[in-house]
């Protein structure tokens, strides 16, 4: 499912699909912005 903002896109994924989303990541994960 996708929730989209003016200036964000973020995807909600089900507790159920966790796992399977987990294992799909390839790579590292970079951190470009934080906020407060």
């Amino acid at each position: 499912m996708e929730a989209r903002g003016r200036a964000h896109l973020e995807y909600w994924i089900p507790a159920e699909e966790m796992d399977s989303f987990n294992a799909a990541i390839v790579g590292m994960i970079e951190v470009t912005q934080a906020f407060p």
